[in-house]
């Protein structure tokens, strides 16, 4: 689940047009599936429109784990309450899109899925639940 943040929060590919140039990282390490898709995604808006990402999400308080039972297959659900507060997203010419706020001024729980795969942990769905606060 860290690797999948690290990576979502680390998307600053500069400017990559047209669409057809774009190159896209291999996310597959960390994630899979619709969770895979959602970086590519986010990696593409970002290149395409030239953002760059700065600052780091900070996980608050203990993460809680509830096992699923997934097809056989060993899976976790990780609810976790993230402050994007120090995320700064700006285009090329230094216009700011999201900018930094203080501390704990931007915190929402996020719901990861996880699968063993191979002997690594990936993501395999990311969501929200209805009531998002901390």
């Amino acid at each position: 689940m860290k690797k999948f943040i690290t990576g979502a929060q680390g998307i600053s590919p500069g400017r990559q047009v047209p669409e057809k140039a774009i190159k896209v990282p291999d996310y597959s390490k960390i994630a899979s599936g619709i969770a895979e898709l959602e970086l590519e995604s986010q990696f593409a808006e970002y290149a395409s429109n030239g953002w760059s990402q700065t600052g780091k999400v900070q996980v608050v308080g203990e993460p809680r784990v509830q096992d699923l039972n997934v097809k056989g297959a060993k899976s976790i659900r990780v609810f976790v309450c993230l402050d994007s507060s120090a995320i700064k997203v700006t285009e090329p010419d230094g216009h700011i899109v999201t900018d930094a706020t203080p501390p704990g001024t931007r915190t929402a729980v996020n719901i990861y899925d996880l699968s063993l795969k191979a002997q690594s942990w990936v993501v395999v769905n990311h969501q929200f639940p209805n009531d998002s606060s901390c």
